[in-house]
């Protein structure tokens, strides 16, 4: 479902190589929206492909490791982003004047594609694609400390939520989980 949501956004111009490099970063790591409003140029270290996550709600920040196709998607969105603004954002309006995208925004452009590919909603925007990451993690065993500290949990007792989330609504969303190697 969420390949299905992917496949509808439009890599070649500015708005869709934004939102998929934008929605390509929410599901690739667990992120909130607020996370990917504030993430900066300076948080992509592309020397080391290491990827900054600031902190929120008291969690902590993360190093993670730049995937490929996150990497690609940003590059491609990169290549569309205004060059002459004063903001260190990311994600930008793609008309002037170019100002950073909020949370709300973002969660907004996520529940367009999400209702464009007739993907079910799950509390909608964001959110959905936060809780679909954690699930694939924790069906994947991963380490749930591992999981708390991409989230950016400060207590293993909140990532324990995710573990009790309704499966059955989820796995409409849920993606495979990427193949090692």
């Amino acid at each position: 479902a969420l390949e299905r949501m992917l496949s509808s956004i439009p890599k070649d111009t500015p708005n869709g190589s934004r939102d998929y490099a934008m929605i390509m970063v929410m599901m690739a790591y667990g992120i909130r929206g607020v996370s990917a409003a504030e993430l900066l140029l300076d948080d992509i270290d592309w020397p080391h492909s290491r990827l900054r996550i600031r902190a929120q709600k008291g969690g902590k920040e993360v190093l993670l490791p730049l995937l490929e196709p996150v990497g690609e998607a940003l590059i491609g969105y990169l290549r569309h982003r205004p060059d002459r603004t004063p903001y260190r954002e990311v994600f930008l309006t793609t008309k002037a004047p170019f100002r950073p995208l909020n949370s709300m925004a973002i969660s907004g452009v996520v529940r367009h594609y999400m209702n464009k590919a007739g993907v079910a909603k799950v509390g909608g925007g964001s959110r959905t694609l936060r809780h679909s990451w954690a699930i694939r993690a924790l069906t994947h065993d991963s380490a749930i400390k591992a999981i708390a500290d991409v989230l950016g949990h400060r207590y293993i007792d909140t990532t324990f939520i995710y573990a009790k989330a309704d499966l059955k609504s989820l796995r409409e969303v849920a993606m495979p989980w990427p193949k090692k190697g």
